[in-house]
């Protein structure tokens, strides 16, 4: 992880949402069932798994498939995520390794490992109050993320339910222990294929939120073909946000 006050100096360097709209259920209620919740007191270098327990409301997220964060009146329902057989999501709430407060959703295989996708919200510091700030800052940071990884990030504006956004495209990141907010790492192949990175960034309601995937593609696909298809995938994960 960054220094406790890396991504708050870089958020800060470069000082109105539109309400977040109905997100779309993003595939909810098909593919595996939630095997299991679990909460972390934080994020850290071996992941949340460390000191994880089972979340009190463990029961209630795998009936309604919703996690919500009620201090920042936002919701996701969970969709499938591609490749997972064994869903079991962890949760992290008021982070603040990176020093700011951070909430994660991470999305993996089973209890162990790294995850497949994960949705982050972030409390942004004092002067970071606009989606042009807020997005400045952030590819800013992901680039020193990305820096001696091999990792090359392009950025390309995006709409969404959410307003402008931000595209990420990292063909070759993999997943890491508290992926995405990690330095990058990369390879050229993994054993089920090659591994694309794809994330977006939302402005909602004065927080910036990540929705990311670590996807893993047929090696005779095309780098076009990859794209494409990172991005029809990141259409059905994103679109479960919503606020109340």
């Amino acid at each position: 992880m960054l220094a406790a006050t890396a991504l708050a100096l870089a958020l800060a360097v470069s000082a109105s949402s539109p309400a977040c709209a109905e997100g779309s259920d993003g595939g909810a209620g098909a593919g595996p069932a939630i095997a299991a919740v679990w909460r972390s007191a934080g994020c850290g270098a071996s992941g949340p798994a460390a000191d994880a327990k089972p979340d009190p409301d463990t029961d209630a997220i795998q009936r309604g498939r919703l996690v919500a964060w009620p201090k920042q009146h936002l919701q996701f329902q969970v969709p499938v995520v591609p490749g997972v057989k064994r869903l079991v999501l962890h949760l992290v709430a008021d982070d603040r390794a990176r020093g700011v407060l951070d909430q994660y959703l991470l999305l993996g295989d089973g209890d162990q490992g790294a995850p497949a996708a994960a949705v982050v919200v972030t409390d942004l510091p004092r002067g970071v109050d606009s989606r042009d700030k807020a997005f400045d800052s952030v590819m800013g940071l992901e680039r020193q993320l990305a820096a001696n990884s091999g990792a090359y990030p392009t950025f390309a504006p995006v709409d969404g339910p959410y307003g402008e956004s931000i595209e990420m495209i990292v063909p070759g990141r993999t997943s890491t222990a508290c992926f995405p907010t990690v330095h990058f790492a990369t390879a050229a192949r993994t054993p089920g294929g090659v591994p694309f990175g794809i994330s977006r960034f939302a402005f909602v309601g004065g927080r910036l939120v990540e929705f990311a995937m670590a996807l893993t593609m047929p090696a005779q696909m095309t780098l076009e073909d990859q794209h494409a298809h990172a991005r029809a995938v990141m259409d059905d994960f994103w679109g479960g946000l919503s606020s109340y």
